[in-house]
């Protein structure tokens, strides 16, 4: 997905479930245990965050970026725990069918799922290509887009891998 560009010092408005999660020293300060060294550090690289909203207002929220990072927040963001994503590669686009579904893709083909919301799973990759896009309707069924625009789609939760053909 292309994602909008805005003037300077303004937050690019969102893209379909793909926002970037707005960053500031004081709200990573309240990340539990962290060093304002740490702060400082993971403010200068932005995490990306996926949404899902569930009847009841209800949300759950995932950020990811930089060296496999993960967090979720279940209170709007107020709050965030960080989850073992179990890679160190930079986590680019995810998808978040459910209130404990959400997929995750990045560098080197990287594809994770976690189906409750807590614990992550790495999938096999159809290519080791970087991966740019991820989109899924359940924890069985999602589509990835590989850097070099090639698509493939499962309906398996990633035992097997379709390549789309156009």
């Amino acid at each position: 997905m292309k994602r909008e560009s805005a003037p300077a010092g303004q937050k690019p408005p969102p893209v379909g479930a793909n926002a970037e999660a707005p960053r500031s020293p004081a709200a990573d300060k309240s990340l539990s245990g962290r060093s304002e060294a740490m702060a400082a550090r993971e403010s200068a690289t932005p995490l990306l965050s996926s949404s899902v909203s569930r009847p009841g207002g209800a949300t759950a929220t995932w950020r990811y970026g930089q060296g496999g990072v993960i967090e979720r927040s279940t209170d709007r963001g107020q709050t965030w725990e960080r989850q073992a994503s179990g890679v160190t590669t930079a986590l680019v686009d995810a998808s978040a069918p459910s209130d404990s579904v959400c997929w995750v893709v990045g560098a080197r083909g990287v594809v994770l799922r976690s189906t409750d919301g807590v614990t992550w799973q790495r999938l096999a990759s159809p290519t080791r290509a970087g991966l740019v896009s991820v989109h899924a309707w359940s924890d069985t069924r999602a589509t990835i887009t590989a850097s070099d625009r090639s698509e493939y789609e499962t309906t398996d939760g990633g035992r097997t891998w379709a390549r789309r053909q156009f």
